[in-house]
């Protein structure tokens, strides 16, 4: 059976969306005005994610206590996995999203079944002299954005949460305007989840 929470299933879940070119023309296109797309990544990876597990759950989403994505095994009516998710992208990451991404693991921390506090950063990077995306490149400049992963968990990775439990890039399909698209994933993992991700699978 397929484990939700593993690296494997997140890095799949990503690439299947990062080697769409649909999907990439609409960050693209999201990215042009800086639109909030929270909801639409939230509901983009579930229905992926329930097409991976090729009905081993039932995948759901904003149910029971407004958790993001909630998993059922098939004729089950409880919870037994969920993940909590933020979407970002590299060109604004402040004090509030560092906060909204602590506030997903208090909450994945409280659940008593598995589950998994995910953020996904749209690593953005325009090509130079882009008209429509120089303002991205601007944002940065000004410290309100970051330019690299390493930049990134420093802002949003507390050391003291210890080693991250999932942290993988996946590029995406190559778009004219910019230098570099990708996905890239940090996760948290409560001890439940981590005790199936164990059990299931050993060292992922």
């Amino acid at each position: 059976m397929t484990n939700p929470l593993s690296l494997q299933t997140v890095e799949r879940v990503l690439t299947s969306m990062a080697s769409d070119e649909a999907v990439v023309a609409r960050i693209a296109w999201l990215a042009k005005r800086g639109f909030s797309s929270e909801r639409w990544f939230q509901f983009e990876y579930a229905y992926r994610l329930e097409r991976l597990l090729l009905g081993e759950y039932a995948v759901g989403c904003e149910e029971t206590g407004r958790r993001d994505i909630v998993l059922r095994s098939l004729g089950s009516q409880s919870t037994d996995l969920a993940t909590e998710i933020k979407w970002y992208a590299s060109w604004y990451i402040r004090e509030e999203q560092v906060a909204g991404f602590v506030n997903d693991i208090k909450k994945v921390e409280s659940y008593t079944c598995p589950a998994l506090a995910l953020c996904v950063c749209l690593m953005a990077q325009p090509r130079s002299g882009s008209e429509s995306y120089s303002w991205i490149l601007d944002q940065t400049k000004k410290g309100w954005g970051v330019r690299t992963r390493e930049e990134l968990i420093k802002r949003i990775w507390n050391p003291q949460l210890g080693p991250r439990d999932i942290e993988v890039e996946c590029p995406c399909l190559p778009h004219p305007e910019f230098e570099q698209l990708s996905l890239f994933a940090l996760a948290y993992r409560n001890d439940a989840a981590r005790r199936v991700v164990v059990q299931s699978q050993p060292g992922i």
